[in-house]
């Protein structure tokens, strides 16, 4: 007796000239055809028509051909067995609509016609990203607002392909759509406000064919970076309640002091001076990169001070439209301007008797900067559409990545400013300037991330470490923190391998990794040792080149190669490298 499946395909096999496969893989979508009389091997093998390179595929995973009978499916053995429409499979017919998988590969089938173009494909995670932060650069050039939707299926196991589907059907052509894992999407929407951004991820969730679950942020309220704002999408998801099926970054929840790792000797200078300043009411400015931890060192400064029974209160100044930063500040009188339908308290009147941090200060205008200036001189403000002064007594903390001294040659920053706001001034390292600090903080993120989706993963393999500590982490800790977030998402088992990192994290920049050196194992050598021989060497190489670039100047030097100068002089002595001419001694 013919199954049901078997019947199905030859009532219509007859009448499709043609099958499309689409490979939901994680690093990307791939779409092959199939016709009579032709067969495609799928699996890890190099060789085969369909290399994928996912975990718990095998090297020769699949085939799928077409004789007089009609296309079928047949397993070669794997080690994780082929599954169609929910079951394993040692040989079976199929047609479209099926639904296949192989390891962590999802595989639609569908129809077509000879004439018709192939299906379109979706974005791998680092093509998303990399349209992410282009779009960032655009709509901060043109003062525009986007959308970006992390989307994935309501019910564990669900049909990858059904919703790969409806959101393709859902979304705009000018939209992209990319890979979050193997089972999650990302949307991102140009051109979208708040409100067109809520529709779109309302309407998902409200359709009929395929239930989905949908975290949504825009810029630039949600965040002002790239890393940022897949930041806020994971916090939004995290933050969605059992039976939710929507949420938005702004439910998020603030960042904990128990979230801060003092581990090298710089983080540790930095904190020990966070400690003695931290009881004073003197003003704080906080330098430092993007996503290097400065609202959490602000929080920690916070939670140690007499104020920390009180509100703390922090705004992101970049993501603030100029228009609306004087009533976010300062808030507005019912009826100030339209759609103030009743008064409202600003940042300063909220954080009464706490503590007021201002992230990203040096974006503020010179109008913002003078009503600023004015807060933190008489203690008093008028709310927006008001009459009456406002008295408050807050502790101001600022932070910034901007070089305020040159901001305020150029024009661009009240000089007056930055002596009220330079009370004392904290600097945070960068992470790659802390490297000890790489793997505790992934270690700690692990276990945060493990919890929140119920996936318990124990720590990163050799490779993964390694690849973790090379890695130049211009995102600081929101990147890392964002990378180890969807290592949870993509791990199969309880360790980290390093095929479970973004392809961006574990690049070298080497002449190993243009295929232009050849490395072997001796007989008696270890793996790692010749990793270790291969690492200095290399950074042997990239020293002495810049040195000899910048004359010998270690200070240039440093600068070129983005290091600390103490860390190039340390590592100029281990591996000793002449100080005057860059050359081994």
């Amino acid at each position: 007796m013919k199954s049901l499946t078997q019947t199905r395909a030859a009532s219509t096999h007859d009448r499709i000239e043609r099958l499309a496969f689409i490979f939901y893989a994680p690093h990307g979508t791939r779409v092959c055809e199939l016709g009579p009389g032709q067969s495609i091997v799928v699996g890890r093998d190099a060789e085969a028509e369909v290399a994928l390179e996912a975990h718990g595929v095998s090297r020769r995973h699949a085939k799928f051909s077409w004789p007089a009978e009609g296309p079928q499916v047949e397993d070669l053995g794997s080690t994780n067995g082929t599954r169609l429409n929910g079951r394993t499979v040692v040989r079976a017919a199929v047609t479209a609509g099926d639904a296949l998988v192989l390891g962590d590969v999802s595989i639609g089938v569908v129809a077509r016609r000879a004439a018709e173009p192939l299906p379109t494909v979706l974005d791998g995670y680092e093509r998303f990203l990399s349209k992410l932060e282009d779009e960032v650069v655009r709509a901060h050039a043109f003062h525009r607002s986007f959308g970006v939707l992390r989307i994935g299926p309501r019910i564990e196991g669900a049909a990858v392909s059904a919703m790969v589907q409806a959101v393709r059907s859902a979304v705009r052509p000018v939209d992209s759509v990319g890979w979050y894992g193997s089972r999650q999407l990302l949307a991102l929407l140009p051109e979208a406000d708040e409100e067109a951004t809520a529709a779109m991820a309302k309407a998902l969730v409200s359709r009929d064919d395929v239930e989905l679950v949908v975290s949504l942020a825009c810029y630039p309220g949600d965040g002002a970076d790239a890393q940022a704002l897949i930041s806020a999408l994971g916090d939004a998801a995290r933050m969605r309640k059992r039976g939710q099926t929507l949420a938005h970054a702004t439910t998020k929840a603030p960042s904990k002091t128990s979230d801060v790792i003092v581990h090298s000797d710089a983080m540790r200078r930095v904190f020990a001076m966070a400690e003695k300043v931290a009881a004073t009411p003197l003003p704080v400015l906080i330098l430092g990169e993007t996503g290097s931890g400065k609202e959490v060192l602000a929080r920690h400064l916070h939670a140690t001070s007499k104020r920390k029974s009180k509100p703390f209160v922090g705004i992101n100044c970049a993501a603030i439209p100029a228009t609306l930063l004087e009533s976010t500040l300062f808030g507005h009188e019912k009826g100030a301007f339209t759609g103030a339908e009743r008064r409202a308290k600003g940042v300063f009147e909220q954080g009464d008797g706490g503590t007021v941090f201002l992230d990203e200060i040096g974006e503020l205008s010179p109008q913002a900067q003078a009503a600023l200036l004015r807060v933190l001189e008489t203690r008093r403000f008028t709310r927006v559409g008001g009459e009456t002064d406002v008295v408050v007594d807050v502790r101001l903390l600022a932070a910034t990545h901007r070089d305020l001294e040159a901001a305020v040659e150029a024009g661009t920053f009240r000089a007056d400013l930055r002596f009220r706001i330079e009370g004392i001034t904290l600097r945070l390292p960068s992470l790659r300037e802390r490297p000890d600090d790489v793997l505790p903080l992934a270690r700690r993120f692990l276990e945060i991330f493990g919890r929140t989706h119920s996936h318990v993963v124990k720590d990163f393999s050799p490779a993964a470490q390694a690849a973790l500590g090379a890695y130049g982490w211009p995102g600081n800790v929101r990147e890392l923190r964002n990378v180890v977030e969807r290592c949870v998402v993509v791990a199969d088992g309880a360790i980290v391998e390093v095929s479970d990192l973004p392809e961006r994290v574990v690049e070298r920049r080497s002449a190993a990794a243009r295929g232009e050196v050849t490395v072997t194992l001796g007989d008696e050598e270890r793996f790692q040792d010749v990793v270790s021989r291969q690492q200095e060497a290399l950074e042997r190489s990239l020293i002495v080149e810049a040195l000899k670039k910048e004359g010998g100047n270690q200070t240039r030097a440093a600068k070129r190669l983005q290091l600390p100068l103490r860390t190039l002089v340390h590592k100029m002595k281990a591996l000793g490298i002449r100080k005057q001419f860059g050359v081994s001694a």
